[in-house]
């Protein structure tokens, strides 16, 4: 005779293929936790994106030591 979960499932719930355990989250979750997760998502990678255009933007320019060359020309 075995014990646990398979010795009290039933045989109806066997052959439909109920599971006992499973995350609420997972069976029935509602909207709005998914969809800010996947905004929060959104908003990392909107940030990084505007990171490396900036980082770009400031290497294809002249730096601060570059415009200080200017002075010292005279």
């Amino acid at each position: 005779m075995s014990y646990g979960k398979a010795s009290m499932e039933t045989e109806t719930e066997r052959a439909v293929g109920i599971e006992y355990g499973r995350p609420e989250s997972v069976v029935g979750a509602p909207v709005w936790p998914r969809l800010r997760n996947i905004l929060i998502l959104a908003g990392d990678v909107a940030g990084v994106v505007v990171l490396i255009v900036a980082v770009a933007l400031i290497g294809s320019h002249g730096t601060a030591l570059d415009f200080m060359t200017v002075f010292s020309d005279r």
